[in-house]
């Protein structure tokens, strides 16, 4: 983790994808794509995205994410599972558990819950399939 001063940028920007926009709720079973997305409105719904997620400074998302990068700068309740790298900005929460490649919690980001960092996407990849397949 790092703990620390402020950074100017984050390493993940949003660069094309899609955007779900500040005053905009959505209520779906699961969000899929690969493509990244920026949410700065309000989401009830399971991400399954193969791209980098932001959790825009006004975003909410309730509901578990899985994708490569992210970023937090608004609240999530709900698991997230970053193949790659985690942030959780100045301004982030997340509330729920956490499994990624490598985190970064900058000084003021809230975080509650479990954390695993350094797995292997391969196993985490094959614990989901042999999930799905038990349901």
């Amino acid at each position: 983790m790092a703990f620390g001063k402020k950074k100017e940028e984050v390493a993940v920007q949003h660069r094309g994808g899609s955007v779900i926009e500040a005053g905009i709720e959505i209520y779906g079973e699961r969000i899929i794509g690969n493509t990244s997305i920026t949410v700065k409105g309000i989401v009830y719904s399971i991400f399954e995205i193969g791209a980098d997620v932001i959790v825009d400074h006004e975003g909410y998302i309730e509901g578990n994410i899985a994708c490569r990068n992210c970023v937090v700068k608004g609240k999530v309740v709900g698991n997230v599972s970053a193949a790659g790298h985690l942030t959780i900005t100045d301004e982030g929460t997340i509330i729920g558990d956490i499994d990624c490649a490598s985190l970064e919690v900058n000084r003021g980001g809230n975080f509650t819950g479990t954390c695993n960092k350094g797995r292997n996407i391969e196993v985490m990849h094959r614990e989901k399939e042999e999930y799905e397949a038990a349901i």
